[in-house]
């Protein structure tokens, strides 16, 4: 399968990975440090 790119640039991805805020409260210290790992995405 052949797939075309679009203007012939790479297209990059920006994911938010906030923590805390109003709802969740603020995070303890022994939380960190964190690893995020992402196997798949949908775009």
């Amino acid at each position: 399968m052949m797939v075309r790119v679009c203007c012939g640039v790479p297209h990059y991805l920006l994911l938010n990975l906030a923590i805390g805020g109003q709802n969740d409260g603020t995070p303890d210290e022994a939380a960190f440090p964190l690893q995020y790992e992402f196997d798949y995405v949908r775009v």
